[in-house]
C-alpha cells in the first residue's frame, strides 16, 4: 500500500496543475481570414473585373442612374462611398434626398458628363449601363479608371447585378438577403397564378402615353423589357409580344390597339399622374368602342417618386399591384400595408417616414 504522505503530496500535485491560469497554457488558434480585395467577377459585358481593393469613392454614370443608385442603395451604410452621380433624375420630389439628405452634393454631374468631368471627382470605381460602352468607357479606359457595367432590365439581370454590387462593397450576406426579398416579393404573385388555365388570363396591353410638342403618341415595350415579363408573371397575355419586333419602346396607332381590342389595359406616363391620363382617355370618343374602356379596364399605372413599371426594386411593387389588377380575386393589395412593407424591407425606411414622406406621392389607379 502506498504511504499516506505520498498519495497526498501526489493528490496536491494534480490539483496545482489543474489551477494553473488558461493564460499559462500554450493555446494556437488560427486568426479569421478577412478579405482585403473582391473576388474576380464578370460584369453586364462580360468582361472578367479584377479590383486590386475595395472602392471607396464611387461614381454612378449615364443613362439609368436612378435605377443603379436605387438598386445601389438597398446596401446600408455604403452611400458616403458615392462621389458622383448624373444631376438628370425623373422627379423633383427625388427619392434619394428623402433616404439620405447628403444626396444633393452628390448629383454633381451633367447629363452627357466628359470622362474629364468624371475623372476631377477621383473615382475608383465608374459604374456604368452596358448602353454607355461606346460613350464614355473608352475615355475613362484612357485616363486608368476602373469601370463596371451593369444592365437594368429583366428580374434575371437584377439578381446578378445586385450579386455583383454585393462583391464590390464587401456586402455579399446583404446581397443574398436582397435577392431573397425580390424572390419572396415575386412568389406573393407568381405562385398564385401559375396554375391558371390560358383561358382565365385575360388579354392585357401595357402602353406609354406622350403628348411632347402637342404630339399624341402610344407606344407599346420589347418583348424582352421587365413591362412585357411582370404582365406575364401577374397572370395575363402579353398581347402585343409576338407582333412587336424593336428593341425598345415600339410606336403604334390606335388602330392597331383597337385590333388588338385587349381585354385590359394598362397605361404609363412619364410625366404625369397616369391617373390624369386615363381620365382624358376615357372622355375620347376614338376609345369608347375599345373593350378595356367599354368595360372600365383601362388604368392608370401605379408609382410613387417614380412609376413601378421600371427596372428599378419598386418593380416588385408594380407586379404585385398588377396581380390585384389582373386577379383580384387571388392577388390582394392593401396599398399603404404593403407600400410600408416594401420600404421597411428593402430600404428600412420606418412607417413613419413611409407614411410622411412616400404615401402623399402615390399615383396611379390604386385600391
Amino acid at each position: 500500500m502506498f504511504n499516506k504522505k505520498v498519495i497526498f503530496l501526489l493528490a496536491f500535485s494534480i490539483l496545482l496543475s489543474a489551477c494553473v491560469p488558461v493564460s499559462n497554457t500554450i493555446i494556437t488558434a488560427t486568426p479569421p481570414v478577412v478579405s482585403t480585395k473582391p473576388k474576380i467577377f464578370t460584369d453586364a459585358a462580360g468582361i472578367s473585373v479584377n479590383l486590386s481593393e475595395y472602392p471607396q469613392r464611387i461614381v454612378i454614370e449615364g443613362k439609368q442612374t436612378q435605377m443603379i443608385a436605387d438598386f445601389f442603395y438597398l446596401f446600408p451604410d455604403q452611400s458616403s462611398k458615392i462621389v458622383g452621380m448624373q444631376k438628370k433624375m425623373q422627379t423633383a420630389d427625388n427619392f434619394l434626398l428623402v433616404i439620405d439628405p447628403a444626396a444633393a452634393n452628390k448629383l454633381n454631374l451633367e447629363e452627357n458628363a466628359s470622362a474629364e468631368q468624371v475623372a476631377s471627382l477621383k473615382p475608383d470605381l465608374v459604374i456604368l449601363k452596358t448602353s454607355m460602352k461606346e460613350n464614355l468607357s473608352g475615355g475613362l479606359a484612357a485616363i486608368n479608371i476602373p469601370m463596371v457595367y451593369m444592365d437594368y432590365e429583366n428580374p434575371n439581370q437584377f439578381t446578378r447585378e445586385i450579386t455583383n454590387l454585393g462583391i464590390i462593397l464587401n456586402q455579399q450576406q446583404r446581397a443574398t438577403e436582397i435577392n431573397t426579398l425580390f424572390s419572396n416579393w415575386e412568389k406573393q404573385v407568381t405562385t398564385k397564378v401559375a396554375d391558371l388555365p390560358a383561358e382565365k388570363k385575360p388579354k392585357v396591353l401595357v402602353m406609354q402615353y406622350s403628348d411632347k410638342n402637342g404630339t399624341v403618341a402610344f407606344s407599346v415595350p420589347s418583348s424582352s423589357f421587365l413591362q412585357t415579363a411582370t404582365i406575364e408573371m401577374a397572370g395575363g397575355i402579353a398581347m402585343w409580344k409576338n407582333e412587336v419586333k424593336g428593341s425598345g419602346w415600339n410606336t403604334v396607332g390606335l388602330e392597331q390597339i383597337a385590333a388588338w381590342d385587349p381585354d385590359m389595359i394598362f397605361v404609363i406616363n412619364y410625366s404625369v399622374n397616369s391617373k390624369e391620363t386615363v381620365r382624358k382617355l376615357y372622355a375620347d370618343s376614338n376609345w369608347k368602342q375599345i373593350r378595356a374602356v367599354k368595360t372600365n379596364h383601362l388604368y392608370g399605372f401605379a408609382g410613387d417618386f417614380i412609376s413601378w413599371d421600371q427596372p428599378d426594386p419598386r418593380w416588385v411593387l408594380g407586379l404585385n399591384w398588377l396581380g390585384n389588377k389582373i386577379h383580384p380575386d387571388l392577388v390582394a393589395f392593401n396599398t399603404e400595408k404593403i407600400v410600408s412593407q416594401f420600404y421597411s424591407d428593402f430600404y428600412k425606411i420606418n412607417s413613419s417616414i413611409v407614411n410622411e414622406k412616400i404615401i402623399p406621392l402615390l399615383k396611379g389607379d390604386l385600391p
